[in-house]
Formats: structure tokens, C-alpha cells, sequence
């Protein structure tokens, strides 16, 4: 008995928590005002600087001219593109060079070395190739609007940002990804309080960054050290958000909305193979850590929903702020509106996930597009 009343009070705690934060994220985390004409563009943008737009590819044979060709159709007169392309096997490279473009370039990647997480050896050797005044990192499995350059730049200049991450709207195709893909919207908005980590320089720990955009002033950048300065990292993007936290620059997150689509996995199985990896590193994979957290998630899932006949009025609080935190997420992100009464199963799998990737590990099966990630598992604990 004691310890049902313990876990109902922390899950109020909780609900109340996630509520605060809610709110308090939601006006801090912006999302950009989509700037519609190109003539308007150029007025304001009158001395446009260049900017290098950096694209990482790895076996994205679907992805790669949906997302270069977006790239490339941008209403913005001063940018290039240049893909990595790192060492494919399923016709990405040809792809690639099919498009004929002058402000395209591709890169024939090259063996990864030791001691580098491929994403971040194939960022870095984009970044040594950029001509322009500012650096973004997209991922292959993107598509842009023609306005995303100019709306993003705009940002940028406006608020005066030398590094940041734009959060865009993912497509979620298959019920396996409605409950598994919108947990990282509920960690951006109800668990990390994003809106103190620019304030308060102890908070550059929690640090939030999203890997299939980011944005950085390019001295600023090398500044830091880049990637390599985060090269055995397996979440490169809340590194290098961390980082500049520690270089005592503010790090921007903010909301790209239908400016920039996403598609990051298709299906749950997909899902546990990207998120087992991404998640467990967040504790560095330590059983005590992520079983903890499957159990709490479990817990705060199912809960309400067991302890309704003898606890009715508790059980319509939680469940009622609950839903009022999802439909706060889905409207923030536009994310579709099903996703606020699937939460419960969102939670469930996600915990799985955290536990499942810590199994890996310990299986020495932890592995990202082909390459095993377990030589790096021992640095992130």
C-alpha cells in the first residue's frame, strides 16, 4: 500500500511537472515564420550570406533525390549542397550523380578511422569542403520546402543564432511509428526544461538537439572543434549542443513546422533499431538506469487506468492532465491528433526500447546502419 501511494504521488508530481514545463517550453522552443515570397526574401535577406547546406548519406537510395532535389529548389540565391556520400552499397552514389547541378557537390566518402562514429567523420569532411558563412546539417531523409532556406536564414539573422537545431514535422505513416516516434516530442516539450538551459549555465547538460537539422555559424563552429571535437559520440547532436552550452553561447532550439519533413523510421521494428541505439545512450546504457525508467514509464502509463474503479477521481486528474500535456505536443509539432490517446502505449514502448538497447550492448549486437556501435558504448557511460 505504501507503495502505490508513493507512486501515485510522484505521478501527480509528475503530471504537474510535465504541465509547467509544457507551457514554459512551448514559448521558449519558437517556430519560424515561413516567408512566402522570394521578392520579399531578398529584401530582406539584401546581403544573403552564403550558406552551405551538408548532407551525410548512408544507404538513402529512397531518400536521396526527394531530399537533394528539395535542396536544391530553394528560394535562396547564395547556397550550395554538398552530400557525403559513405561508402553506400544500394546505389545512393548513383543517384547522387545523376543530378546535374552546378551548386551540388558530392563527396566519394572515405574509410571511417578509428575512434569516429560515422555520421560525425562524414560531418566533419562536409564541413572542411564548406565555402559558406553558415553551416546546415540535414539529414538524407528529409524533404524541404522552397522556403525553408530563406524562413530558417531570416531566423537566424533576426536572433542573432551561432548554433542551433530545428525540430521538423516527421511523418508517421504506420501505427508502429504513432507510438514511438512522438516520444521525442513529449521529451522536448514535458521532461527537459529547455527554457532554462539558456539561462542557467549549469543546465548545458540537458542540452536538447535534434541530428536532421542543425544550424551553426561557421567560425563559430570551428571554434568549438566541430565534429571532432565529439567524434566517438553516439547522439553527435546533444554533444555538440552541450558543448557550445560549455563554450558559454546560447544553443537555439526551435520549430521548422511544414518548413522541413521527416520520415525517421518505417515501422516499430525500424523504430526499436534507431531509438534502442539513440535512447540508451542518454543513460549510457546501464541496466539499473533504463530498467528503472521502462518500469516508471510503465507505471505511469498503466496506472490510472488499473487503479479507476477504487480510485476514480485521482485516476480522471491524471488521465485528463495527461491528455492536456499530448494535445499540447501534437498541436506544438502537428503531429497527427490520434498520437494524444495513444500515449500510454507511447510510454510502454519506449521503455522497452531503453531497456532493449542496453540488451544490445550487453550482446555486443548494438549496431547503426551496418557499423557496430559498441566500441563507443563504454565512453558514453
Amino acid at each position: 500500500m505504501r507503495i502505490k501511494s508513493i507512486l501515485m504521488l510522484t505521478i501527480s508530481f509528475m503530471c504537474i511537472y510535465n504541465l509547467v514545463l509544457l507551457f514554459a517550453n512551448i514559448r521558449a522552443i519558437k517556430r519560424i515564420k515561413e516567408t512566402e515570397k522570394k521578392m520579399e526574401t531578398q529584401r530582406s535577406l539584401a546581403t544573403a550570406p552564403m550558406v552551405s547546406v551538408l548532407v551525410p548519406a548512408r544507404d538513402e537510395v529512397e531518400n536521396i533525390l526527394p531530399c537533394v532535389q528539395s535542396l536544391l529548389s530553394q528560394h535562396y540565391d547564395n547556397f550550395e549542397v554538398i552530400v557525403y556520400d559513405d561508402n553506400s552499397t544500394d546505389g545512393t552514389l548513383d543517384k547522387l550523380l545523376s543530378i546535374q547541378d552546378p551548386r551540388l557537390k558530392v563527396l566519394k566518402g572515405k574509410d571511417v578511422p578509428p575512434g569516429w562514429m560515422g555520421k560525425n567523420w562524414a560531418c566533419h569532411n562536409l564541413a572542411k569542403h564548406a565555402k559558406g558563412d553558415y553551416l546546415i546539417f540535414v539529414d538524407a531523409d528529409t524533404v524541404a520546402k522552397p522556403s525553408m532556406l530563406p524562413s530558417t536564414m531570416s531566423f537566424v539573422l533576426e536572433h542573432n543564432i551561432k548554433a542551433g537545431s530545428g525540430i521538423p514535422t516527421e511523418d508517421m505513416k504506420s501505427f508502429g511509428e504513432l507510438i514511438t516516434v512522438p516520444f521525442m516530442y513529449w521529451g522536448f516539450l514535458a521532461i527537459f526544461p529547455y527554457f532554462l538551459s539558456n539561462r542557467i549555465k549549469l543546465l548545458g547538460g540537458f542540452s536538447l538537439a535534434i541530428g536532421q537539422f542543425m544550424v551553426f555559424e561557421k567560425n563559430f563552429y570551428h571554434s568549438l572543434g566541430g565534429h571532432a571535437a565529439v567524434k566517438s559520440a553516439i547522439t553527435e547532436d546533444v554533444a555538440l549542443a552541450s558543448l557550445v552550452r560549455r563554450s558559454g553561447e546560447p544553443f537555439f532550439l526551435f520549430r521548422l513546422g511544414d518548413l522541413l519533413h521527416c520520415r525517421m523510421y518505417k515501422g516499430i521494428s525500424d523504430a526499436a533499431k534507431g531509438y534502442s541505439r539513440s535512447y540508451g545512450a542518454v543513460f549510457g546504457y546501464r541496466w539499473s538506469l533504463t530498467l528503472v525508467s521502462c518500469i516508471w514509464l510503465t507505471c505511469f502509463a498503466l496506472m490510472p487506468v488499473f487503479l479507476f474503479p477504487t480510485h476514480t477521481t485521482w485516476s480522471i486528474r491524471v488521465i485528463s492532465a495527461n491528455l492536456l500535456v499530448w494535445i499540447g505536443v501534437v498541436g506544438a509539432f502537428d503531429a497527427p491528433w490520434v498520437v494524444a490517446f495513444l500515449s500510454p502505449l507511447v510510454y510502454i514502448t519506449s521503455g522497452f526500447f531503453l531497456v532493449y538497447g542496453s540488451y544490445l550492448a550487453q550482446r555486443g549486437n548494438l549496431e547503426w546502419k551496418g557499423r557496430s556501435a559498441l566500441d563507443f558504448v563504454e565512453q558514453e557511460k
